[in-house]
């Protein structure tokens, strides 16, 4: 550094951070100052118990006190520790700090006052005006009006119990939308399991760090890891929770990954996530969300038929889209019923292939490829009943075959066509004036328009081979990853034809 200053060393312990510090479920319960946190404990489990009598599967219990339910099934659009936490948190911001409304009296002030509680930063947030202009045709559009409805459906829910319970009037209940904007920091600043008996987590400072991943984001660089830690020096992630001591001391610790020099931004990673899980959780994309493999973060949930599970289409080396392409294409050749299970267990039959792809890659198919992070965004296609009355009026395999992927490119295309009127499909460079919302779903749009036009890619050269047509590798990398997965394909299901 200009100061030559040494850079600090890997595994160099930058913050230890404990556990009464961390904002979780725990942090509820011993709250004496307050009833109202306790109070959302018995409603939750309310919630619970009707949910329980109407079929729905058995909650997570808590730790210290099995009658109270962490978890309710459908009732709750999101996970009831986000719900309560969420809740509370709105609650202490409202009540302390007397006109400022930050919490300032509460232990827990300062850090409520570093969150961007009353900002809209997530697409359920955006004016209907703005989400339908900047996210028409994308994956998460869709999204984000079932979550902007499901989670004002929860919060009408458990006011309306929690006030039918005389825990209080309806001037003590926060505010929806305080609500949705603390739990807007919830989903994105939370730590899973990393709270004490594997609870989740708000962790002050450490949620400050930025996410690094893909070729276009801070350099792809994690420069820390965190774990956590107990009193006795055991690392709760190797502990049975079961066996872990029953007194909360202990916290997370941070440490350094790689020598970090003076004066660098620490980023850590938040997975591997797609862009629409990134704009809709975070509220932010990345320009080239693309591992050193070449595969590309982004995934699809391309809805093939109307009622069937969604397909995820994930762009990158064969043993990223080789399973998709043939799910879809089974949900192009015949119906649910016909199958006789659920579409994931066209997912086993990919699983199962690894042996023989890795034969691939000795045969000359291609390079060797690492397997894929789950992702959760969807897209949306359609495909009507006469589209598999075309398959089926098919006289053979192979018929069939070229009839389902000549259907499945042309959802494909449609889909692909639509996207294409969003108004932000054509821009590639942010401009001086452009609002960092308008830029992030321009990455979003551009990110699937590429992949809808690397699955109808695929499904050509898929064709070419079938019809024995001659053909000319472009030789990019998305080509490469097409042609390798044509040429599995027809190893796979016709003996190279």
């Amino acid at each position: 550094t200009s100061s030559g200053t040494p850079p600090i060393e890997k595994d160099t312990v930058l913050m230890t951070i404990p556990d009464v510090c961390l904002v979780s479920l725990h942090s509820v319960e011993r709250d004496d100052s307050s009833p109202f946190g306790m109070s959302l404990f018995r409603v939750i489990h309310f919630l619970e118990t009707m949910s329980r009598q109407s079929g729905e599967s058995p909650p997570i219990k808590s730790p210290s006190d099995p009658s109270v339910g962490y978890r309710v099934g459908k009732t709750l659009y999101n996970n009831s520790q986000d719900v309560i936490l969420a809740l509370y948190l709105s609650h202490l911001k409202e009540i302390s700090g007397g006109n400022s409304g930050n919490g300032e009296c509460h232990f827990f002030g300062p850090y409520l006052a570093t969150l961007p509680a009353d900002s809209k930063f997530l697409p359920r947030q955006w004016p209907e005006e703005s989400l339908s202009r900047r996210l028409f045709g994308t994956s998460l559009y869709r999204r984000a009006i079932e979550e902007r409805e499901g989670v004002r459906r929860e919060y009408e829910l458990v006011k309306k119990s929690w006030l039918s319970s005389n825990l209080g009037t309806e001037g003590n209940f926060p505010r929806f939308e305080l609500y949705d904007g603390m739990l807007g920091c919830l989903t994105s600043r939370a730590f899973a399991s990393l709270g004490f008996d594997g609870v989740d987590a708000m962790i002050p400072l450490l949620d400050l760090l930025n996410h690094a991943r893909g070729h276009g984001c801070n350099g792809g660089e994690n420069m820390v890891r965190y774990e956590r830690y107990e009193k006795n020096g055991s690392e709760a992630s190797s502990v049975p929770m079961v066996k872990r001591q029953k007194i909360p001391g202990g916290g997370v610790q941070v440490r350094t990954s790689k020598p970090v020099s003076e004066g660098s931004a620490l980023n850590m990673t938040y997975g591997a996530k797609s862009n629409a899980t990134l704009l809709g959780r975070y509220g932010f994309c990345i320009d080239d969300n693309i591992e050193p493999d070449g595969s590309c973060n982004d995934v699809l949930e391309f809805e093939v038929k109307p009622g069937e599970p969604r397909v995820k289409l994930q762009r990158g080396p064969k043993s990223y889209c080789y399973g998709p392409l043939i799910e879809a294409l089974e949900m192009c050749t015949t119906s649910r019923q016909e199958r006789g299970h659920e579409s994931s267990d066209v997912e086993d039959e990919s699983d199962g292939l690894d042996a023989f792809l890795d034969g691939c890659e000795e045969d000359g198919f291609g390079d060797s490829d690492g397997e894929s992070d789950k992702q959760d965004c969807f897209y949306a296609g359609t495909m009507e009943s006469d589209d598999l009355a075309v398959v089926k009026s098919t006289d053979s395999g192979v018929e069939r075959e070229i009839a389902a992927l000549q259907i499945l490119e042309s959802k494909l295309l449609e889909a692909k066509s639509i996207l294409s009127k969003n108004p932000l499909s054509g821009i590639c460079d942010k401009e001086g004036a452009m609002s960092d919302e308008d830029w992030y779903c321009s990455i979003l749009v551009r990110s699937e328009l590429h992949t809808l036009t690397f699955y109808s890619g695929l499904c050509k050269a898929v064709l070419r081979r079938m019809r024995k047509e001659e053909f000319r590798s472009i030789g990019d990398i998305d080509s490469r990853h097409i042609e390798n997965t044509a040429d599995v394909f027809l190893a796979i299901r016709h003996g190279s034809m």
